[in-house]
């Protein structure tokens, strides 16, 4: 492999964690999710190079013998392709890559599940197109890689169409939209053809009987329509989601299977006890039934192949309040929709000059509160051998706070966890 950092001083970049166990460390990127094992002796070197700022040029000059020598000269590659050092002029934050713009409270369908309570009672919008376009001219600014329009329904706007236009014409990046398209129709797909990067779909079902309980009656086949008009016009890139239910959960094969036939991604979603889903959550899969690291579900499942479950195990690379940001319909901005509560608010766009002010203008108080739910923080989990393992979306952690299902999640996953993670020799 060839040599990144030559000259560069040894130094562990901000987003690094590590993770002691008996006489192993696992050092993680809680950025991008990589992660290696190593023995204390070896992390205790790499500090003790760390200590004395050495450069990548000079610390191989430490070793005396040849094998060590080699060993390390592999060991720094695997960090630094796991980007676990700071990089020549390493900018001091992350940049901005996803902005979600929920441009609407207001909704055409009820579903039982809405973690906004979006609802067709309502009658006028929190904020006026000037508004919107304002928001969306400090988006610019920033140079973020994607906008996600969501809500509510976007489309149920009624200056949606001039909202779009208006940012494809000054964006320069991805433009997605999140609709239930329920109201995508041969009057409208062709200007969302030509205008969106990709659209992600809420469907919550694989046939009629499944999506009308969760959804309402009709709602699928006006979906499936939806999805080859979008297509004929030349929309390719559209992803299909279903948050797991106990009704469709039992489906998941199904849902692939609908979604390989009508050429579309499947996005299996967890359930959120937010809005409305309060009231639904005996309908839904408690996150406590869930592990939140992708792929495995139960014991059971894992229990058929430790290895795939080590090789594909990830460390929480949650990226809310670092690159990702959710602006409400009201335009209050929070570290992610899911998290969209008083504690976590960061701000109102109406009082920022633009998003490079975000930290500026954020309350530092959310700030502190977003950085005590991270699983390295969170005062249940901080001392953990394995707690950046476990949790991929630090709005499991709020969301189970002070629950019996934290307690019972908990003792179902960790011991397994500490024995393939920490016991095992891969």
């Amino acid at each position: 492999m060839e040599r990144t950092m030559e000259c560069n001083i040894i130094e562990w970049n901000k987003d690094v964690s590590f993770l002691k166990y008996k006489n192993r460390v696992i050092i993680g990127n809680r950025f991008n999710g990589k992660w290696l094992k190593i023995s204390k002796e070896c992390f205790d070197i790499l500090e003790k190079i760390i200590d004395l700022k050495l450069d990548s040029r000079e610390l191989f000059d430490v070793f005396e013998d040849k094998e060590d020598c080699d060993y390390f000269r592999i060991l720094i590659d695997k960090l630094e392709e796991a980007k676990c050092f700071k990089e020549r002029n390493e900018e001091q934050e992350h940049e901005i890559e996803y902005i979600y713009f929920a441009l609407t409270n207001r909704c055409n369908l009820n579903c039982i599940h809405c973690s906004v309570d979006a609802s067709s009672r309502l009658r006028e919008e929190y904020l006026d197109t000037n508004e919107i376009i304002s928001i969306i001219d400090k988006i610019i600014k920033v140079n973020a890689k994607a906008i996600i329009f969501t809500g509510g329904e976007p489309l149920i706007r009624n200056d949606f169409f001039a909202i779009l236009e208006y940012t494809r014409k000054h964006f320069s990046g991805k433009i997605i939209l999140m609709t239930n398209a329920t109201l995508i129709n041969e009057n409208n797909v062709s200007e969302l053809a030509q205008n969106l990067d990709s659209i992600d779909i809420s469907l919550d079902g694989v046939n009629e009987e499944t999506c009308s309980r969760i959804r309402g009656k009709g709602v699928f086949n006006k979906v499936v329509s939806a999805i080859k008009l979008l297509q004929q016009n030349g929309l390719t890139e559209i992803s299909v989601s279903m948050v797991l239910s106990k009704i469709n959960e039992p489906l998941l094969d199904d849902f692939y299977n609908l979604n390989k036939n009508l050429g579309t991604t499947p996005v299996p979603r967890v359930f959120a006890e937010l809005g409305r889903g309060k009231e639904s959550k005996d309908e839904f899969i408690p996150q406590s039934e869930l592990s939140s690291y992708a792929g495995i579900k139960t014991k059971e499942e894992y229990d058929k192949d430790k290895r795939e479950l080590y090789d594909t195990l990830k460390v929480c690379d949650c990226r809310a309040c670092k690159t990702n940001y959710t602006i409400n319909y009201d335009g209050n901005l929070y570290p992610c929709g899911l998290l969209i509560n008083d504690k976590y608010k960061l701000a109102n766009m109406r009082d920022m000059r633009d998003f490079n002010s975000v930290l500026e203008f954020s309350d530092k108080q959310a700030i502190l509160n977003v950085e005590n739910i991270q699983p390295d923080n969170y005062e249940k989990c901080k001392d953990c051998e394995i707690n950046i393992f476990c949790w991929s979306c630090i709005e499991s952690i709020d969301q189970l706070d002070g629950t019996e299902e934290f307690t019972n999640r908990c003792n179902r996953i960790k011991n397994y966890l500490i024995e393939t993670i920490w016991e095992s020799e891969y």
